[in-house]
Formats: C-alpha cells, structure tokens, sequence
C-alpha cells in the first residue's frame, strides 16, 4: 500500500470504466496502452492545479485496464485527470466533466481546466419508474435541450438548460406529448477548428470534433506560460473557430453536458428533469452518435449506464448496424427503447426480440414522400399512401417530417432554396434540396394571402403526420411555426437562429391549438395507431374492412401521375360502438371531390377537422365530399338527428 497523506492508494478491482464511489473510497479504472507511464491527478474541486500525482499500477488488472483504489477521500471534495506518457487526459469514461460551464467558450484552456468529477450520491427517486409505452401510444417530441429554452422569449428562470427544460413540462403536457428525444446532452467538444477535414460540412453526423493537434500545441502554450508564471491578464481564444451546437462530436458519453446545467451538480439536475417529466406521464429518450469502430461492450455500458443511474426511458442510436444489433441483443436493455436506422430484424438472432416490443426503426422515406406531395408533386398517392399506413408487428416505426437537420416546417413552406450562408461555407453545406416550396414568395413576407397558404400547408402537413399508422415525431417548435430563416443545416448556430422563438402571432397560436387537437383526436381514436395485420384481416363493424382506400369512386383510389387527392377510411369497433373515421386528402391546388361509402342506417359523416376554410365543413354530401385545394379534413360517422 502507498500513502499520500490521509489518503491511502492500493490495488482496485475492476467494477467498469470510469470511477465507482462507496463512502470515502472511490474506485478508479482506466484503459492504459501497454508500457505507458500512467498517473492519477487529484485536484480541490473547482482548482486546475493538482494536489496529488499517483501513479497507476504498471500492471494492467485486465487487458489494458488499470485499476486503483483511494480511501479516506471524500468524492465531494476533488476532481481527477489523468496523465498518460505525459499528456494530461480527462477520462473518456468520467461521469461528470467540470470546466465547461459556459456552452461555447472560445477559450485557449489549460490542460487542467477540464476534469473529471464523481456522481452525488443518494439521490431520491421515490417511486419513479419507467414508463413503458407501446410505441402506437407515442407521440414524441425532438428537442435541443439549449434551443428549446435560450431565447429570452421563453421566459424561463434557466434559459437553455435542463431545469429550463423541465419548467416548460406544463406546455408538453397540454400539447399532448408523452415523449421527449433529447439531441445530445452528454458532455461533447463545442469547438470545431478551421483545420478539420474539408470533407466535414456538418451533414448531422458525428464526424465534428476540435482538431486535437491544434488545441494540445494551444494548451501546451497556455501550460507553459502557467508553469513560467507568465500567465496572460486575458485568456487567450481561438478567433475563427465555429461552436459545435448540434453536438455530435467527440463525447464524454456518460456526463450529462455541465453547461446545460443551471447548477454545479448536472447529475442532480438531469435526474429531476426525468423524475419530473416521468409524474407528468413523458418519457425521456436521449439521442447518442457513436462513431464506427466503437466497442459494442462500451456502447452497451454505456446505455446501461444512463438506464440505471437516470432512469431514462430509451435511446435514439446514430451508429453503424453492428452498434445497433449489440444493443438490440443486450439482455440488459430487453425492455429498453431502442430507435435505429439500421439493424435488420430479418436476421436469426434478433428474431426474438420482437415480442419484447422495444425496437423501433424511423421511417425515413415518410418525410421525403410527405414533403413532395405537400408541394404538389406528381405520381406521390401511392407512395404516400404506402407510408401513411406502414405499421409493423414487428418493431415501432416512427414518422417525421422536420429534424434537426433540413428545413423546419415554416421555412419548408417558406423557401424554395436553402440559405446557409451564415454556416460560413458559401452555401455548400446541407441537403441540396429540401423538397419544399415558399408558397410563391421566398422567405418573410407580409402578404397575407401567403401567410393564410402556408399556416394550411402546415397544418397539413401536421396531419400527415399525426394520421399516419406509424409513431409521429414532432420537431420542436414546428408547432407554432419556429423558423431558421431558411437554414437547413444550422450545425455550427448558436444564436436566435436556432433558438425556439416563443412569442407567437395569431398565426402560431392558431397552428398550435391545430396540433393539439390533431394530438387530441389521435389517443381519442385507436385506429389511428397502429393497426395490426390481425384486424385487417377480420374486418370492422357491418362487414367493412378495417382499411381502405378511396378517391373520386368509393372503393376505388386512383393513384394516376397526375392525382393528388386520396381518401382513407378506418372502420374498427371501440368501446362497444361502430366507429368510423374517413381521413380525406386533396393536395392537389384546386377543388376536388372524394366519394364517401355508405354508413349503416341512421348514421351520417361530419366532419371533426379541416385545414380548410370554414366553408368546407358545409360540402359535405350524402356520397361525397368537396375539398378546397390543399385541404385536408378528418370526418367521422355518427348518429344523424333523424332530419
């Protein structure tokens, strides 16, 4: 055993990565290359000068893993790096990262500056558990934890963090969501130096990161001048570096982000945030980047981690197919959400984890064919068709028409062009096409018959969205029109052109009442989540299918080039009554009629919601009914008064 004063250092057992508190004892363990030199820096909290210098064991416990353990330290006292063949390094497995209080400090830091903290411990979770919903009962909301609140406007205590987050769950819950996907809130690299990869251009990835040569050769500098005594009055900065805002970059994957933290304890605060939304009835996914050549074992500590010390709900997973699988199969993760783009359910060894239900896959082609026909493109019924009614057995599928990366649902209807010149990479950056239209006039405008189009373009579009069979993804603040003046590719924007504006005009107030009635509408009605293949097959009430499809021939859709209107009916028995829903669509810009098949006797359609003018709840006929152009209405069956 060796002593450092009253601390008292001896061989650790390897219980994961990172560091592990019991009492005054904390465990420390630490993946080492073989044959470097290796030391533990203690410092006092909140100082980057370290008070201890103890070296690592040169024998690894395992493979490259070094382990120590130190009594009589109180974890609530020091903060720790390591120093590996000289080189002062924040443990990639630290559970808290101190140093990064500010969200885009451009300053040139010591090495010392960021460190590695411990978790409180104790905390109450009283009866919180998870959630658990089928993801046919899910309607989902896409945040940045710093846009959703920044803005002065959102009148918040905590701006831009997770207590700011937390303060506007009343909004959540009386917009009708129940589940919330955080973009990344663990701890990430903001800066992006000039000399990244050319090829790099902020495509939603996780190829953003510091270049590493640069900022060790600033920090070296800055070192020098520290041990000189030499320091500079000001800090020095970096002046053309760009701030990693979306936060795919190089992560410290178990630390929730310190600068998204209203107080020096963002364990603490992160756990309240779920603890709060979970009483409220919301789940909490966290969306993680984990670049290829990850480890499946650290990528499964890693989901098990924020599992059981913060009880979050799911994970959003951007990685590769073997990243994914490893978490699908992972008995630990059984009954955890799991949403990816990649793996294949077709394969042997994930067939048995159907039945658990914690799968999900989002249907990427749904945002694309929604978009083009929202604009009025050609030859769009039966693939939209096709996407509105996709559900699987098998795994969730979840729809989307906006995300972080793109065009958000006022600029879609807003710019027929993508305008990312403030990204300072002449326009080049971004998805060269959006598949939107500005509604004859690009960007801001004051007519207001452009206005009255694209508040209907994007109540239409929020009833693709929140009618189709899979689980619906909103995009903050499409829901009262938040715009990026036409960004689609806002990666390195720190500013109101991110941030979620919240006062909203008549227009925004109209939109958002829209969406929580669509939302209302929706858990209202069974059939409009998540109709299995079993029921279409037995049929609804008085011998209609469950599904079917419908356009100027009751029975008969026509899914012709140049067709833009389609309607689909949804017959089902809830509560012990008929139920049956018609959801007529016209995108076409002129009026169209849509047959309606005949009730049962003594029942009538009337119509629950319109994109439309008012007058489009008068036309509707005993077969038929008349849509404006780009108007989308949802009629249900009902009782008639016996006129």
């Amino acid at each position: 055993m060796k002593k450092a004063n009253q601390i008292t250092i001896s061989s650790g057992t390897f219980r994961g990565l990172g560091t592990v508190v019991s009492g005054n004892t904390i465990t420390f363990a630490a993946a080492v290359p073989e044959g470097k030199e290796a030391f533990l820096l203690l410092y006092p909290k909140g100082e980057d000068h370290a008070e201890y210098r103890i070296p690592l064991p040169p024998q690894p416990w395992m493979g490259d893993v070094r382990c120590i353990r130190a009594e009589g330290i109180n974890a609530g006292d020091y903060e720790y790096n390591y120093q590996i063949d000289g080189e002062i390094v924040t443990d990639p497995a630290a559970r808290i990262v101190y140093g990064r209080t500010q969200f885009g400090n451009k300053e040139v830091r010591s090495p010392h500056q960021i460190r590695g903290g411990f978790l409180e411990q104790g905390y109450d979770w009283g009866d919180d558990r998870p959630l658990s919903y089928d993801y046919s009962d899910v309607v989902a909301y896409y945040l940045h934890v710093r846009g959703f609140t920044a803005a002065p406007s959102s009148r918040v205590r905590h701006p831009g963090t997770f207590q700011g987050l937390k303060e506007k769950i009343p909004y959540l819950e009386k917009l009708g969501i129940n589940q919330v996907i955080l973009m990344p809130a663990c701890e990430f690299e903001e800066l992006i130096l000039p000399e990244r990869d050319p090829g790099e251009r902020g495509q939603g990835s996780a190829r953003h990161h510091a270049n590493s040569g640069k900022a060790k050769a600033a920090e070296a500098v800055q070192a020098a001048h520290a041990e000189a005594g030499t320091e500079k009055s000001a800090p020095e900065v970096y002046p053309d570096a760009k701030i990693n805002y979306w936060g795919y970059a190089r992560t410290w994957y178990y630390a929730p982000k310190r600068s998204y933290s209203s107080s020096p304890a963002p364990d603490r605060e992160f756990k309240d945030l779920v603890k709060a939304l979970h009483r409220k009835g919301i789940e909490l996914i966290m969306e993680f980047a984990f670049p290829d050549g990850t480890d499946p074992a650290f990528l499964e500590d890693v989901l098990r981690f924020w599992v059981q010390e913060y009880h979050v709900d799911g994970f959003r997973l951007m990685s590769n197919e073997c990243l994914a699988d490893a978490a699908a199969l992972s008995p630990l993760l059984r009954k955890v959400k799991i949403i990816s783009g990649y793996y294949d359910l077709s394969r042997p060894q994930l067939r048995s984890q159907i039945k658990s239900g914690h799968l999900a896959d989002f249907n990427d082609g749904f945002r694309n064919d929604c978009r083009k026909l929202l604009k009025g493109d050609e030859n769009m019924l039966g693939a939209f068709s096709g996407r509105m009614s996709a559900f699987s057995e098998e795994k969730g599928i979840l729809n989307s028409i906006t995300g972080h990366d793109g065009f958000t649902l006022r600029d879609l209807v807003s710019y027929d062009s993508k305008h990312n010149e403030e990204n300072g990479e002449n326009n080049q950056d971004g998805a060269p096409s959006d598949y939107s239209w500005n509604c004859g006039v690009e960007g801001i405008t004051k007519k207001r018959a452009v206005k009255e189009l694209r508040l209907r373009q994007m109540k239409n579009a929020f009833a693709m969205l929140l009618l189709g069979q899979g689980t619906p993804v909103i995009l903050a603040g499409d829901e009262h029109g938040n715009t990026q003046l036409g960004n689609n590719n806002p990666y390195c924007i720190d500013s109101e052109v991110t941030w979620l504006d919240w006062n909203r005009d008549a227009f925004a107030r109209d939109l958002t009442t829209f969406v929580q009635q669509m939302i209302a509408l929706r858990r209202s009605h069974s059939l409009l989540r998540g109709i299995t293949k079993a029921r279409t097959d037995t049929g609804g009430p008085g011998g209609y299918p469950v599904f079917s499809c419908h356009g100027s021939r009751a029975w008969y859709a026509s899914d012709g080039y140049q067709e833009r209107h389609i309607g689909f009916m949804y017959c089902g028995r809830e509560k012990g009554e008929d139920t049956y829903l018609y959801l007529a669509f016209n995108l076409h810009w002129e009026e169209q009629e849509l047959a309606l098949p005949y009730l049962p006797e003594g029942m009538e359609w009337r119509t629950v919601l319109c994109t439309g003018p008012e007058e489009c709840e008068g036309k509707i006929r005993r077969r038929s009914v008349k849509l404006p152009g780009r108007t989308v209405a949802v009629l249900e069956g009902v009782k008639n008064d016996g006129e």
